[in-house]
C-alpha cells in the first residue's frame, strides 16, 4: 500500500496556507470539507440503533467582504480537481456552482460511482456523489426556493433520491445519493437569503456555519522602493494531491477504540456541553451529535488509512466543533449590524406579513418579541425597537380583550 507523505492532510493544508490572507478557521474547515468529500460514501460509521452515518458535510464560510473566504476554497478546488478529475473520471465529481433544481438532479444522476472488489462483501458497491464548491454562494443560492432546499435537505441524509423532470421521459431515481457542499458568503447575504422561518427547517439544521470577522493582512509581494521585486510564493501542492488520492481510495467501516467510545458517550449523555444558546440554533442543536460522528471520521482519515477513530481523533473533532460553534454567535450580531433602522424595517415587514395573513387582525406582541429575540441581543433592546417604531408612527398600539397588547402596521419605513 502506498504510504502517506503527510502526518495529517488538514495540518498539511494549514501549513501550506499559513501566509495566506485568510483566517485560520476558514482554512481549517475548508480542509475538513475536502477530506469529507474525498471519502464520498466509501466510508461510514455505525451509530445507535443500527444506523450508519457517512462523512458528508454542508458548510457555510461566512465573513466580512474581502475577508479571505474564498482563498482556501479556490485552492481546495484546484487540489481536488488535480487529485481526481485528471486520473479518475468515474468518481469524485465536482458540481457546477450555478445550479437549478433540475440541473442539480441531473448532475447528481450522472455522478455515478461503482466500486468492485471481489474480496469484500458485497463485491459491488454503487452510489452517486457530488461535491459542490461555491466560492460565491449567492451564485448557487441566489433566492430561497423551498423546493430546491428540499432536494439539498433530502440528499444530505444519503438515502434514495427520486425526481421528476419535464424534459425526461423517466424519473431520476438514485438509490444511494450524497452531496458534500461548501459555500462562501456574508452574514448580510444570509439575512437577505433566509426567511425567518427557514431556521426551523431541515436545511439550516444540517449546516455548520463557520464565521470570522478577522481581516488577515496579506503578505507583501511588491518591493519597497529601492529593493528588488519579491515574487509571490508558489504553493507546492504535490503532497496534498498525493495524500488526497489515498483518502479517496479508502473503503469500509470506521471502528472506534474503547476510550473514544467512552468519551463520546460521556459527552452525549451529559447533553453535549457546552450548548450554543442562540434561539436560531435550536434546530441545529439536534444534529450536533451527528456532526461530531462525521468529524471524528474526518479527523481519522486526515491522518491514516486505518479506518479507526481513536481518542485523539475524538478530541480533535470535538475541538473543531466547539470552536466553530463559539464563533456562530458573531453571525447573528453581524446580521443586524445595519443598526436599528434595519431591525425596524425587518420587524415592520414581519408585522405586516402577519397582519395580512391573519385577515388584517392586530398582531399580538408576543409574536413580535419572538421575532425580535432572534435578532437582537436582549429583551431590553427588543423593547427599545418597539418604542422606536411607535415613536416614528410605524406601528400603533391596538390592545384586544383576552389577548393583550397588539400592534397594527402603519406607514412603511423608508
Amino acid at each position: 500500500m502506498t504510504a502517506r507523505r503527510l502526518s495529517s492532510w488538514i495540518d498539511g493544508f494549514l501549513d501550506l496556507t499559513a501566509d495566506k490572507p485568510t483566517p485560520k478557521i476558514f482554512r481549517e474547515w475548508t480542509a475538513i470539507s475536502a477530506v469529507a468529500a474525498a471519502m464520498e460514501r466509501r466510508c461510514w460509521t455505525p451509530t445507535y440503533g443500527g444506523m450508519i452515518l457517512y462523512p458528508n458535510l454542508y458548510l457555510m464560510i461566512l465573513g466580512v467582504p474581502g475577508g479571505g473566504k474564498t482563498v482556501p476554497t479556490k485552492l481546495v478546488y484546484e487540489i481536488y480537481r488535480d487529485a481526481f478529475d485528471k486520473v479518475d473520471k468515474d468518481s469524485h465529481y465536482i458540481a457546477p456552482t450555478s445550479l437549478t433544481r433540475a440541473a442539480l438532479a441531473d448532475k447528481l444522476s450522472l455522478a455515478k460511482v461503482k466500486i468492485v472488489d471481489f474480496n469484500k462483501e458485497p463485491a459491488l458497491t454503487s452510489y452517486n456523489s457530488l461535491y459542490v464548491i461555491a466560492n460565491e454562494i449567492d451564485t448557487l443560492l441566489n433566492e430561497y426556493n423551498a423546493d430546491f432546499m428540499a432536494i439539498l435537505t433530502d440528499v444530505y441524509d444519503c438515502g434514495r433520491f427520486v425526481e421528476s423532470i419535464r424534459y425526461r421521459e423517466e424519473d431520476i431515481d438514485v438509490p444511494n445519493a450524497q452531496i458534500n457542499m461548501i459555500g462562501c458568503g456574508t452574514p448580510s447575504w444570509l439575512l437577505d437569503f433566509l426567511p425567518p422561518t427557514a431556521w426551523e427547517k431541515g436545511f439550516m439544521s444540517r449546516q455548520i456555519m463557520v464565521y470570522s470577522d478577522e481581516r488577515v493582512t496579506p503578505k507583501l509581494v511588491f518591493a519597497v522602493e529601492g529593493e528588488e521585486y519579491i515574487e509571490p510564493d508558489t504553493l507546492d501542492t504535490a503532497d496534498l494531491i498525493h495524500d488526497l488520492k489515498l483518502i479517496g481510495a479508502m473503503f469500509g467501516r470506521f471502528h472506534w477504540t474503547k476510550p473514544a467510545i467512552k468519551e463520546y458517550n460521556t459527552w452525549f449523555l451529559a447533553r453535549m456541553p457546552p450548548v450554543p444558546q442562540h434561539p436560531r440554533l435550536s434546530y441545529y442543536l439536534r444534529r450536533r451529535h451527528a456532526h461530531l460522528y462525521k468529524l471524528c471520521m474526518v479527523a481519522s482519515a486526515s491522518k491514516s488509512d486505518e479506518l479507526l477513530v481513536t481518542l485523539d481523533d475524538y478530541e480533535l473533532a470535538l475541538g473543531w466543533l466547539l470552536n466553530v460553534e463559539a464563533s456562530m454567535s458573531g453571525i447573528f450580531k453581524a446580521m443586524t449590524s445595519g443598526g436599528p433602522i434595519v431591525v425596524m424595517r425587518d420587524t415592520w415587514d414581519h408585522i405586516y406579513e402577519l397582519y395580512i395573513k391573519s385577515g388584517k387582525k392586530p398582531v399580538p406582541e408576543e409574536k413580535i418579541f419572538a421575532f425580535l429575540h432572534e435578532r437582537v441581543s436582549s429583551h431590553y433592546v427588543a423593547l427599545d425597537v418597539i418604542k422606536g417604531m411607535l415613536g416614528q408612527k410605524l406601528i400603533k398600539e391596538d390592545p384586544l380583550n383576552f389577548i393583550g397588547m397588539c400592534y397594527t402596521p402603519q406607514k412603511k419605513p423608508i
